[in-house]
């Protein structure tokens, strides 16, 4: 795993900082990128996408000149096609700031389908329920895109995901593991 992403307050990363860790920064904390800190954008897809707090968070962190190393496109957890076609509807507005733009893959969507379709995209975030997530990991990463694996919770989860050949993951376990060395 080259980096993990942490779900929750920067002040952790500054306490405990490490070269593999960066923040998954969302919508609805309100809070701006720190300088020295890496870091993604997520869309808050899980707990329903709206697109107003998203892209008002967007043009804060464009006014900062701080780059994400990706954002994720919006998606309906779960969502199969449908999660995609949001996905596209707001793909050209992403990619107009200039940051790169992951595809999130959801339950019901299967290879063929996102092969298809993954040349229009930066990367994969694999997304969805455990069941799906956990049985189509390993496959993404064939693409040749850079896979980023969602909501990793244990120690466990994130060795599975490098075992699949995932670039990065995120979740809010480090604070369940106390120090940011528990990632290696």
């Amino acid at each position: 795993m080259n980096i993990t992403y942490y779900s929750g307050s920067w002040k952790q990363l500054l306490r405990d900082p490490h070269p593999r860790l960066g923040w998954m920064l969302q919508p609805r904390d309100g809070t701006l990128p720190r300088l020295g800190i890496r870091f993604a954008l997520d869309n808050d897809g899980f707990l329903g996408f709206h697109a107003h707090p998203f892209f008002r968070r967007c043009d804060r962190i464009a006014r900062t000149g701080e780059r994400p190393e990706f954002v994720v496109a919006p998606d309906i957890f779960a969502g199969g096609e449908r999660s995609a076609d949001l996905s596209y509807a707001y793909r050209e507005q992403l990619l107009g700031y200039g940051w790169p733009v992951y595809f999130v893959v959801q339950d019901g969507m299967s290879l063929p389908f996102v092969e298809a379709l993954i040349a229009d995209w930066n990367g994969i975030f694999v997304g969805g329920t455990d069941s799906y997530k956990l049985g189509t990991l390993w496959q993404w990463p064939a693409l040749g895109k850079l896979v980023h694996c969602g909501r990793v919770n244990s120690v466990k989860r994130l060795r599975y995901a490098e075992r699949c050949g995932c670039f990065s993951a995120d979740g809010t376990c480090l604070t369940r593991w106390g120090r940011a060395s528990s990632v290696g």
